[in-house]
């Protein structure tokens, strides 16, 4: 629920922000009447050909700008789906879209052909999993995050009529060591890096054997045990966030880890880089930090001041973009903060009936 609710503050003050910077602006409303195949608009996707994709509680639908086509599991059509309602839509390098069900169920969706597969096929290992993530990596490799089953990653072969394998990484199959996969971050290099409850796993290209890091069975730091929940990556460097102001630098060039540790007992929920040698660092329940990585200090915020979205938008030269805030997502309501880089002022905001309202 809270992210949800987040992903709708995102999307609100997106277009405060974009109907504040420019005036000269107009919206047409669409619903079924026009062709939508239903009102609740769970997620929107821009394909590589510009069309719009809506996910509904009644299937997805295509808009390309005139008209909208739906798709959709009836009596008869032969539509795999296994649930009409649609939370999340994706969009691979191939084409193809990836579509996350109510009942927590996978498909993906041949725009060319118009059909759609259940992933893993139905009947296959994987196929009863519950997914509540689809991680779709650059190079084409999709990862179904499970709520207690690890990990599937899914291959397309593009030689082979975009044809699938996939593996799961839990340990159950003793591919890796753990049932929770957070976050899988694909880095330049094109490692995927697997963010788990038990330590890190970094699969080469064309690999299928994780290296481990930090797991308690396995790995060069076996023994320590951590978990993962977030990544930022960087020229020279990959961090990855843990618990108790943890912060692991993984050195590209040596292959080595480097503790960063901050005074807190917190959950580092996100790594924002906002100077070649600044970061704002953002905990569950602890505030957030500054932290300076050419001199290794930190400064520590706690939000205290707590003033309407009304009064942030009246100091017009204080947001460029939405990528300016940092959410602070610890409390409710959600908030959410602003750094002055000249005099160090925190601005912060707590959504209120009037500011939903604008």
């Amino acid at each position: 629920m809270m992210k949800k609710t987040l992903i709708s503050v995102i999307l609100l003050l997106a277009i405060v922000f974009s109907t504040h910077a420019q005036q000269h602006c107009f919206f047409t409303h669409y619903s079924t009447e026009d062709g939508l195949s239903q009102n609740t608009v769970m997620n929107i996707l821009q394909d590589h050909k510009d069309n719009l994709w809506f996910a509904t509680w009644d299937g997805i639908n295509r808009f390309n700008g005139y008209t909208f086509k739906t798709y959709k599991a009836r009596q008869g059509n032969y539509i795999s789906l296994t649930n009409n309602r649609v939370d999340r839509i994706y969009e691979d390098r191939y084409g193809f879209l990836w579509l996350l069900t109510y009942d927590n169920r996978v498909h993906r969706f041949d725009p060319k052909t118009e059909t759609f597969e259940q992933v893993p096929a139905a009947g296959e290992e994987g196929s009863a999993f519950n997914v509540h993530t689809i991680e779709v990596m650059p190079n084409g490799t999709v990862w179904l995050l499970t709520e207690n089953d690890g990990a599937i990653r899914i291959l397309t072969h593009p030689n082979e009529n975009h044809r699938l394998t996939w593996d799961i990484y839990s340990s159950k199959t003793e591919l890796f060591p753990s049932l929770h996969v957070f976050k899988v971050h694909q880095d330049k290099a094109g490692n995927d890096w697997l963010l788990t409850d038990n330590g890190l796993g970094m699969i080469r290209p064309g690999k299928k054997e994780p290296d481990s890091y930090f797991t308690e069975t396995k790995g060069k730091f076996g023994g320590i045990n951590q978990a993962f929940y977030t990544v930022q990556e960087r020229d020279k460097d990959i961090c990855f966030a843990s618990d108790h102001g943890r912060i692991w630098s993984y050195q590209k060039d040596s292959g080595e880890f480097t503790l960063i540790e901050l005074p807190t007992k917190g959950q580092i929920t996100s790594i924002h880089p906002v100077a070649p040698d600044v970061s704002v660092i953002t905990t569950d329940s602890d505030g957030f930090f500054t932290y300076n990585l050419r001199t290794k200090t930190n400064v520590h915020y706690t939000l205290t001041e707590e003033v309407s979205l009304t009064s942030i938008l009246k100091k017009n030269g204080w947001f460029l973009s939405i990528t300016d805030w940092v959410a602070v997502t610890g409390a409710s309501p959600i908030r959410f903060i602003r750094l002055s880089p000249t005099n160090k002022v925190i601005y912060g905001f707590a959504p209120t009936p009037r500011d939903w309202r604008r």
